[in-house]
């Protein structure tokens, strides 16, 4: 009985076979995310099995020692996150008035709301921000001045609105 699959449904496995050293090396890389390192140290005998799973926010990393010496095993495992790109340190977030005009800012991740607010009133030509209130899924942000985008959960694209304080005799 034949079986057929399409060449997307086959992992590409390359396998490579070194010396370095009077070690002894086979690795295999899978799609270019995983791969599969064996060495068996010459010197002292031990084997280490490595497995790397690389992923664009960060690498996963899985070793295995076995001592010869000893007849110990040894199991590591590392997480490590790749350095942040600059373009991903910042969001573009809108401002809404209830009039219907929305302003755009390009912030940090990390600065402060209250620096968007004051970007915001400077751009607005609002004399005092702090009689406008501020409001993100359904709750006013003006006392979270301190926090950050981060801090309240702004995603890119977010919309905040600027609701004008309403004041009569």
């Amino acid at each position: 009985m034949a079986s057929s699959s399409s060449p997307t449904e086959d992992p590409v496995i390359t396998v490579k076979q070194e010396h370095e050293n009077g070690d002894s090396f086979i690795t295999l890389k899978q799609h270019d995310q995983t791969t599969i390192t064996v060495k068996k140290e010459h010197e002292t005998g031990d084997s280490i099995i490595t497995v790397k799973h690389e992923h664009q926010t960060g690498d996963s990393i899985i070793t295995v020692k076995h001592e010869h010496e000893t007849g110990d095993s040894i199991i590591t495992v590392k997480q490590q996150q790749h350095p942040t790109r600059e373009e991903d340190s910042f969001i573009n977030v809108k401002i809404r008035e209830m009039t219907g005009r929305v302003m755009g800012f390009r912030v940090k991740r990390d600065e402060p709301l209250q620096r968007l607010m004051m970007r915001w009133s400077d751009q607005d030509g609002t004399a005092d921000y702090d009689i406008v209130r501020f409001v993100y899924n359904a709750r006013i942000i003006n006392g979270d001045q301190n926090k950050t985008t981060n801090d309240i959960g702004l995603k890119d694209g977010d919309c905040i609105t600027a609701l004008r304080s309403l004041m009569g005799d």
